[in-house]
């Protein structure tokens, strides 16, 4: 029964935060305060607090307080991993769910991306290309020229759960294909070929290139797990 009854407590202030009372970085009232609001005891309140701490809703500053928190990616990408995991979900099920997301994103970022957009991607598709020859530094600036990809869509909402699929998807060993030159090469005209449909802004070939670089990565997938 206590524990229903903080995690009930935990509800209403995540609500409360959700609602505006609290922003980020506000300072949560006092666990006596909180205690009379929501007339429960210090105890509960206490086990509310550490609830909503676990899941970085707020955070504790020695000698200060508890504050409301911003969730940063790496916080929503654990959530979303530890459902992934709970619910049993493959990973060629996530690479699906991945390519599915990418073409809308890619749609969107064609209608919306800007002058100064589209020059950070050509800047990204360069140095691509110049980390042929280097596989950690072309794994980060994949994920910069995806990510740029879905930032460029206008929709923040898209970004983080495309944030999140590739950090998943981006950790598991079937990813770790891209290491090798011939799958890099391969990526990159497949990169190209999204640039190319970006600045000619069409649908059609946007689609087309995101659905090969899927393609690309399925086929090695395959080849490395015969390996």
């Amino acid at each position: 029964m206590s524990k229903l009854l903080y995690q009930d407590v935990a509800d209403k202030i995540e609500d409360q935060i959700k609602c505006g009372k609290w922003k980020t970085d506000d300072k949560l009232p006092s666990e006596r305060i909180l205690a009379q609001e929501y007339h429960v005891s210090r105890t509960v309140v206490r086990e509310a607090i550490k609830t909503l701490n676990e899941k970085k809703v707020i955070i504790n500053r020695p000698g200060k307080g508890n504050y409301v928190s911003c969730p940063d990616n790496d916080s929503l990408t654990s959530q979303f991993e530890s459902l992934v995991s709970y619910n049993n979900i493959s990973i060629p099920d996530l690479i699906e769910a991945r390519e599915e997301l990418e073409v809308v994103i890619g749609a969107r970022a064609i209608k919306n991306i800007t002058r100064s957009q589209l020059k950070e991607m050509t800047v990204l598709y360069q140095l691509l290309d110049n980390s042929l020859s280097d596989s950690s530094a072309f794994n980060q600036y994949d994920y910069s020229f995806h990510v740029k990809l879905a930032e460029c869509s206008g929709n923040n909402s898209l970004k983080m759960i495309f944030v999140s699929l590739y950090s998943i998807t981006g950790r598991s060993n079937y990813a770790s294909v891209i290491s090798t030159l011939p799958v890099r090469q391969a990526a990159q005209k497949d990169h190209l070929a999204i640039l190319t449909a970006l600045k000619s802004r069409s649908p059609r070939n946007m689609s087309r290139a995101i659905r090969n670089h899927m393609k690309c990565i399925r086929e090695h997938m395959t080849l490395d797990q015969t390996l």
